[in-house]
Protein backbone atom coordinates (compact mmCIF):
# COMPACT_ATOMS: atom_id res chain seq x y z
CA UNK A 1 0.00 0.00 0.00
CA UNK A 2 2.56 2.37 0.96
CA UNK A 3 4.77 1.47 -2.46
CA UNK A 4 1.27 2.60 -4.60
CA UNK A 5 0.86 5.63 -2.28
CA UNK A 6 4.89 6.30 -3.37
CA UNK A 7 3.99 6.29 -6.88
CA UNK A 8 1.14 8.08 -7.11
CA UNK A 9 2.81 11.11 -5.54
CA UNK A 10 5.72 10.56 -7.91
CA UNK A 11 3.61 10.44 -10.97
CA UNK A 12 1.66 13.28 -9.99
CA UNK A 13 4.46 15.50 -9.70
CA UNK A 14 5.63 14.31 -13.02
CA UNK A 15 2.93 14.87 -14.87
CA UNK A 16 1.86 18.24 -13.11
CA UNK A 17 5.17 19.50 -13.28
CA UNK A 18 5.94 19.20 -16.26
CA UNK A 19 3.10 21.13 -17.25
CA UNK A 20 3.66 23.40 -14.79
CA UNK A 21 7.16 24.09 -15.71
CA UNK A 22 5.62 25.78 -18.96
CA UNK A 23 5.77 29.87 -19.67
CA UNK A 24 3.50 31.46 -22.13
CA UNK A 25 4.62 32.43 -24.73
CA UNK A 26 1.48 35.05 -25.51
CA UNK A 27 0.57 38.08 -22.98
CA UNK A 28 -2.46 37.51 -20.83
CA UNK A 29 -5.38 40.24 -20.21
CA UNK A 30 -6.91 40.26 -16.77
CA UNK A 31 -10.73 39.32 -16.82
CA UNK A 32 -11.37 42.71 -15.53
CA UNK A 33 -11.02 45.67 -13.96
CA UNK A 34 -10.86 44.94 -10.64
CA UNK A 35 -8.65 41.91 -11.41
CA UNK A 36 -6.11 44.19 -12.52
CA UNK A 37 -6.15 46.57 -9.56
CA UNK A 38 -5.79 43.45 -7.33
CA UNK A 39 -2.52 42.45 -9.07
CA UNK A 40 -0.76 45.50 -9.43
CA UNK A 41 -0.97 45.91 -13.11
CA UNK A 42 -3.67 48.82 -13.84
CA UNK A 43 -2.06 51.84 -15.19
CA UNK A 44 -5.54 54.07 -15.75
CA UNK A 45 -8.93 53.85 -16.82
CA UNK A 46 -10.43 55.66 -19.75
CA UNK A 47 -14.06 56.73 -21.09
CA UNK A 48 -15.14 56.55 -24.78
CA UNK A 49 -17.23 59.09 -26.99
CA UNK A 50 -18.34 57.94 -30.43
CA UNK A 51 -19.20 59.72 -33.52
CA UNK A 52 -21.71 58.78 -34.55
CA UNK A 53 -22.81 57.37 -31.33
CA UNK A 54 -23.85 54.12 -30.47
CA UNK A 55 -21.48 52.60 -32.54
CA UNK A 56 -20.24 50.07 -29.13
CA UNK A 57 -21.62 49.29 -26.34
CA UNK A 58 -18.31 49.58 -23.88
CA UNK A 59 -17.94 48.72 -20.90
CA UNK A 60 -14.86 49.48 -18.42
CA UNK A 61 -11.79 50.81 -20.45
CA UNK A 62 -8.15 50.75 -19.22
CA UNK A 63 -5.20 50.38 -19.00
CA UNK A 64 -2.80 47.47 -17.95
CA UNK A 65 1.05 45.93 -18.00
CA UNK A 66 1.96 43.51 -20.04
CA UNK A 67 1.78 40.25 -18.47
CA UNK A 68 2.70 36.50 -18.92
CA UNK A 69 1.80 33.72 -17.15
CA UNK A 70 5.37 32.23 -15.55
CA UNK A 71 5.40 28.33 -14.58
CA UNK A 72 6.21 27.02 -11.59
CA UNK A 73 6.45 24.03 -9.32
CA UNK A 74 2.60 24.16 -8.19
CA UNK A 75 2.63 27.72 -8.57
CA UNK A 76 2.25 30.14 -11.72
CA UNK A 77 2.67 33.74 -11.07
CA UNK A 78 2.61 37.11 -13.45
CA UNK A 79 5.98 37.47 -15.53
CA UNK A 80 5.97 41.56 -16.81
CA UNK A 81 8.96 40.45 -19.24
CA UNK A 82 8.32 43.33 -21.36
CA UNK A 83 7.94 47.59 -20.43
CA UNK A 84 4.83 47.32 -22.83
CA UNK A 85 1.24 47.86 -22.10
CA UNK A 86 -2.16 47.85 -23.59
CA UNK A 87 -5.71 49.64 -23.65
CA UNK A 88 -8.32 46.46 -22.78
CA UNK A 89 -12.10 47.69 -24.07
CA UNK A 90 -14.69 45.33 -22.68
CA UNK A 91 -17.73 45.66 -25.53
CA UNK A 92 -20.93 43.97 -24.84
CA UNK A 93 -22.05 42.45 -27.43
CA UNK A 94 -25.09 44.54 -29.74
CA UNK A 95 -27.11 42.62 -32.07
CA UNK A 96 -28.54 45.26 -33.75
CA UNK A 97 -24.97 46.49 -34.30
CA UNK A 98 -23.40 45.46 -38.00
CA UNK A 99 -19.88 45.99 -35.92
CA UNK A 100 -20.04 42.71 -33.81
CA UNK A 101 -16.85 39.90 -33.00
CA UNK A 102 -18.13 38.07 -36.06
CA UNK A 103 -17.34 40.50 -38.37
CA UNK A 104 -14.00 42.20 -36.89
CA UNK A 105 -11.25 41.77 -39.31
CA UNK A 106 -13.10 40.93 -42.36
CA UNK A 107 -15.94 43.73 -42.84
CA UNK A 108 -14.52 46.74 -40.03
CA UNK A 109 -11.50 47.57 -38.25
CA UNK A 110 -10.50 50.04 -35.94
CA UNK A 111 -6.85 51.75 -36.41
CA UNK A 112 -5.58 54.45 -34.51
CA UNK A 113 -5.75 58.18 -35.89
CA UNK A 114 -2.11 59.04 -37.02
CA UNK A 115 -0.71 55.57 -36.80
CA UNK A 116 -0.61 52.05 -38.22
CA UNK A 117 -1.68 50.19 -35.19
CA UNK A 118 -4.60 48.76 -35.49
CA UNK A 119 -6.91 47.56 -32.35
CA UNK A 120 -7.00 43.66 -32.08
CA UNK A 121 -9.21 41.27 -30.43
CA UNK A 122 -8.35 38.57 -27.68
CA UNK A 123 -10.02 37.00 -24.44
CA UNK A 124 -13.14 38.42 -25.67
CA UNK A 125 -11.83 42.20 -25.68
CA UNK A 126 -10.37 44.67 -27.88
CA UNK A 127 -6.82 45.24 -27.49
CA UNK A 128 -4.84 48.17 -28.13
CA UNK A 129 -0.86 47.69 -27.38
CA UNK A 130 1.53 50.67 -26.08
CA UNK A 131 5.05 50.94 -26.32
CA UNK A 132 5.42 51.89 -22.62
CA UNK A 133 3.54 51.86 -18.80
CA UNK A 134 2.80 55.72 -19.80
CA UNK A 135 -1.06 56.73 -19.18
CA UNK A 136 -2.09 58.43 -22.53
CA UNK A 137 -4.05 61.53 -22.38
CA UNK A 138 -6.67 61.06 -25.67
CA UNK A 139 -6.23 58.54 -28.01
CA UNK A 140 -8.51 58.63 -31.05
CA UNK A 141 -9.65 55.45 -33.36
CA UNK A 142 -10.69 55.10 -36.69
CA UNK A 143 -13.49 53.07 -37.75
CA UNK A 144 -13.14 51.39 -40.57
CA UNK A 145 -15.59 49.64 -43.02
CA UNK A 146 -16.74 49.35 -46.50
CA UNK A 147 -15.62 47.45 -49.06
CA UNK A 148 -11.77 46.61 -48.29
CA UNK A 149 -12.55 48.33 -44.85
CA UNK A 150 -11.18 52.16 -46.16
CA UNK A 151 -14.33 54.08 -46.01
CA UNK A 152 -14.41 55.69 -42.44
CA UNK A 153 -17.66 55.33 -40.72
CA UNK A 154 -16.49 56.66 -37.16
CA UNK A 155 -14.47 57.94 -34.25
CA UNK A 156 -13.92 56.70 -31.24
CA UNK A 157 -12.05 59.79 -28.37
CA UNK A 158 -10.51 57.19 -25.68
CA UNK A 159 -9.90 59.86 -23.10
CA UNK A 160 -7.73 59.37 -19.61
CA UNK A 161 -10.56 59.34 -16.59
CA UNK A 162 -8.19 59.15 -13.31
Amino acid sequence: MKGKILIGIFLSRTIFGCNLYVDDANPQTSETVEQSKKDDLFIASYSAQQIPAGLFSFGNIWQEKTWFNKGGFFKVTKDLRRKTSWILFEVKENKDSKYTYENFNSEWFLMQEGTTKYVGYGGGKYFLSLDDYNPVGTIRLKLLAGKDAKEQMGIITIKRSN
